[in-house]
């Protein structure tokens, strides 16, 4: 919506003056409320793509979810360069995005769904230790799986 408003300032401007006839009766956004407006759509541009990708896909995986969300974490960390706002807004965004798929066992579905999908199966995104852990828990339900398969008897 602020993209298009940006995209359509002109024409919403001169509509106005066309409608009031009096310039000095229209009360429109100030440069600096503009700038803000730009700010924030750069701001949330990787929501809206993240948001996009998982839409456009018929069938979305499991294993985009815990990748999606560290590349917006890492997006949305703030830079020393940052304005006020610009700073609130990221903060806010990564404050509720950050306790999202966070509980233990959730963690631990999501990110053995990631190992296993191809696309992200070398988990650059996390550090080598938690990278170990999953593979190595993935290990250890794999062994378990024979385990059970091998006492099951068919007939």
């Amino acid at each position: 919506m602020l993209e298009r408003y940006i995209e359509q300032q002109t024409a919403v401007f001169a509509t106005l003056i066309d409608i009031r006839r009096n310039v000095k009766d229209i009360v429109t956004l100030s440069d600096d409320d503009i700038h803000n407006i730009e700010d924030i759509i750069k701001v949330l541009k990787p929501l809206k793509t993240a948001t996009t990708l998982m839409c456009s896909q018929k069938h979305p995986t499991v294993s985009l979810i815990h990748p999606l969300k560290e590349m917006l974490l890492k997006q949305l960390e703030v830079c020393p360069n940052d304005s006020g706002l610009v700073s609130d807004v990221k903060q806010a965004i990564s404050n509720d995005l950050k306790p999202r798929y966070s509980k233990d066992d959730t963690l631990s579905f999501l990110l053995n769904s990631s190992a296993l999908d191809p696309r992200f199966k070398a988990l650059s995104y996390i550090d080598a230790a938690a990278r170990r852990n999953v593979y190595h828990s993935i290990g250890q339900n794999t062994v378990e799986l024979h385990t059970i398969l091998q006492s099951q008897v068919y007939y």
